[in-house]
């Protein structure tokens, strides 16, 4: 996205960026907690401030969860990262699931989580579904009553999440694309 200049518009022109290497090594000294203790609190005041009583679409208040790569490298690699072979050679990287709100009204992330690495050579990563449902599990607990629905990709969704979503009393819908119809 860097070499792509996506970000040209957040600064002045002639402001020089910084390298991914740069942004990944400041990226691994944030204290992640303070920032989601400030998202909590973002997200607190809104439902204080009745911010949704009106929900986001249709009177309901709708989330969407989905996964996305944050890093990837083929030489750089920590004890937390990801692993895939391809072609022959390994790739290394971290992937997480962000659910955030959706519709009308603010667009707030709620929370974001992390996927797993393996433990050991005999087991895989772990893939989206568990990491989806962990989000979820966490999200309805810490804001009670704020999600009505969920959206979610048919790629990742199986039975498994939408019984999850049945026991949290939260709507599921999930969107089959065109070319997925089987």
């Amino acid at each position: 996205m860097l070499k792509e200049n996506e970000f040209k518009k957040l600064f002045s022109k002639g402001t020089k960026l910084p390298l991914i290497d740069t942004i990944r090594d400041t990226l691994k000294v944030i204290d992640l907690d303070v920032l989601t203790s400030i998202n909590k609190s973002i997200i607190k005041k809104s439902i204080e401030n009745k911010t949704f009583r009106k929900g986001t679409i249709d009177g309901y208040t709708v989330a969407a969860i989905d996964g996305t790569k944050i890093f990837g490298s083929n030489k750089k690699y920590c004890r937390k990262c990801l692993a895939t072979v391809v072609k022959g050679n390994s790739h290394y990287y971290h992937s997480g699931a962000v659910m955030s709100l959706v519709g009308d009204e603010l667009n707030l992330v709620l929370d974001y989580e992390m996927y797993n690495p393996k433990v050991d050579s005999s087991r895989k990563d772990e893939g989206e579904l568990n990491v989806s449902k962990r989000l979820l599990s966490r999200v309805i607990q810490e804001h009670k009553n704020l999600v009505d629905i969920v959206t979610y990709d048919a790629l990742a969704c199986n039975s498994k999440f939408i019984n999850h979503c049945i026991e949290l009393g939260v709507g599921a819908v999930i969107r089959v694309k065109q070319n997925n119809n089987n």
